[in-house]
């Protein structure tokens, strides 16, 4: 029974975090509400993955992500997250595996992979810094 009503508890959360704006979500690390920006979104040529570029700003801090997502939003990863909104990068599908990211290499990344994977798929990331 315990483990029913804590399931029950995490999806009426779900669904909650779900119903409410951008603006009144909080921001997992800060728990401040924060807005996200989409930035761009292009399909792959296979037709199986999409390439995303999202802001995320907190109205403290803000950083720019490129994500990846596999199988249609089934699963994703970001490979890209610099510190920063409104920064000239750009990025798009070299061919179905391989991402191109062109970036400033002044630009401050905790994160930047250069392959992510899910179920077979991988996309390597290629980076071009100027």
């Amino acid at each position: 029974m315990g483990n029913t009503k804590n399931l029950f508890i995490i999806l009426m959360s779900l669904l909650l975090i779900g119903c409410l704006d951008d603006d009144d979500r909080p921001y997992p690390a800060t728990n401040k509400p924060f807005t996200v920006k989409k930035i761009f979104e292009a399909q792959s040529p296979d037709g199986k993955k999409r390439l995303e570029v999202t802001e995320l700003d907190d109205s403290t801090s803000c950083y720019t992500q490129v994500c990846i997502d596999f199988d249609l939003g089934r699963s994703g990863e970001c490979v890209y997250a610099p510190d920063g909104c409104n920064l000239e990068i750009r990025t798009f599908w070299k061919d179905s595996n391989t991402i191109i990211i062109e970036t400033k290499k002044t630009y401050k990344s905790d994160q930047k992979n250069s392959k992510t994977q899910f179920m077979g798929y991988i996309v390597n990331v290629e980076y071009r810094e100027h």
